[in-house]
C-alpha cells in the first residue's frame, strides 16, 4: 500500500511539471489573509487573496518577483529597501496610477491590476526602470489592454523624465538626469 501511494504522489508531481514545461506557464500564487497560499491561474479567486510581490533593484532596474501578475487580484508589493534607495524609493507604476514613496516602516504598495500587458515601473526621475507582465485568469494578454497601458506609460514617462516630482526634501541631488532639490532620502 505504501509503495502505490508514493507511485501516485511521484506521478502526481511527475504531471505538474510536465504541465509547467509543456504549457510555458508561469502560476502565481495567491495568499489569503490567513496565510494560506494557492495556486490561481485559471481559478476563481477568492475575495480575501491577494498577489505577494517583492521589487528589488539590480543594477538601477526594478525587478519584481514574481514577474507575472493575475488581473483583477489584488497586489501587496513589499519593497526591498536593501537594494532599493534615493529616487529609486519614489516608486511609479503609471498604468495603475501608483506613485509611492517607500521608507522604512512604509514599504508596502498595494494596488490592483485592471489591465493586462506589460508594465512599467520607473523612479520618478526615470532613471530607474523595469517591468512585470500582468495576464489574465488564462495566462494571455489583451492586445488592446497592451496599446492602453503603452500609451498611458509613454506619456507618464515622458513627464518625469529629470524630476523628482517634489516628494524628496532635503538639499542635494539625486545624480542622472537631474536634480531634485533634495537627497531623496535614503
Amino acid at each position: 500500500m505504501g509503495i502505490m501511494k508514493n507511485l501516485t504522489i511521484g506521478f502526481a508531481i511527475a504531471l505538474v511539471a510536465a504541465l509547467f514545461i509543456f504549457t510555458g506557464k508561469s502560476f502565481a500564487t495567491a495568499t489569503t489573509d490567513t496565510g494560506d497560499e494557492t495556486a490561481i491561474t485559471g481559478q476563481a479567486i477568492a475575495s480575501d487573496q491577494y498577489q505577494e510581490v517583492t521589487l528589488k533593484m539590480i543594477n538601477y532596474k526594478y525587478i519584481t518577483e514574481p514577474a507575472e501578475l493575475i488581473k483583477n487580484v489584488p497586489v501587496r508589493m513589499t519593497v526591498d529597501l536593501d537594494s532599493v534607495s534615493g529616487c529609486m524609493r519614489d516608486v511609479v507604476i503609471s498604468a495603475f496610477d501608483v506613485r509611492e514613496y517607500v521608507q522604512k516602516g512604509d514599504n508596502i504598495i498595494e494596488f490592483t491590476p485592471d489591465k493586462t500587458g506589460e508594465i512599467q515601473v520607473v523612479c520618478s526621475m526615470n532613471m530607474g526602470r523595469g517591468s512585470f507582465t500582468v495576464v489574465d485568469n488564462n495566462g494571455q494578454i489583451n492586445e488592446e489592454e497592451q496599446a492602453k497601458v503603452s500609451a498611458i506609460q509613454d506619456t507618464t514617462v515622458a513627464d518625469s523624465s529629470g524630476t523628482c516630482g517634489g516628494s524628496c526634501g532635503g538639499a542635494g541631488t539625486c545624480g542622472g538626469s537631474g536634480s531634485c532639490g533634495g537627497s531623496c532620502g535614503a
